[in-house]
């Protein structure tokens, strides 16, 4: 578990025992989503996580009833969706004293 000090910009312990695998796949995704410039589909941020589409398909569900991720009616890919934005913009004001849409 990270605590703040001298090093607080050091990455947290990866084998935490708080680690939950539900949350750490979800990041996974997001970050995999943050990552490209086109949406992605079901498969291949299965194949690429590593994790089932069953899996992969359950956690979209939850990503975009927070907004956190959207599915392209036409492709059927996901991106990030509007309450990613929302996060940095909070994180950028909080770090920086300046929002995104200021």
């Amino acid at each position: 578990m990270c605590s703040p000090g001298a090093n607080a910009s050091r990455k947290c312990n990866s084998t935490s025992p708080y680690q939950v695998q539900s949350v750490v796949n979800a990041l996974d995704l997001l970050e995999t989503l943050a990552e490209e410039t086109h949406n992605l589909t079901v498969s291949y941020l299965a194949h690429k996580l590593g994790l089932s589409r069953n899996k992969v398909t359950r956690l979209l569900a939850i990503l975009e009833k927070r907004e956190l991720v959207v599915c392209d009616a036409i492709s059927g890919g996901y991106s990030l969706g509007l309450s990613a934005v929302g996060l940095a913009q909070s994180f950028l004001r909080n770090v920086t004293g300046k929002g995104g849409g200021d």
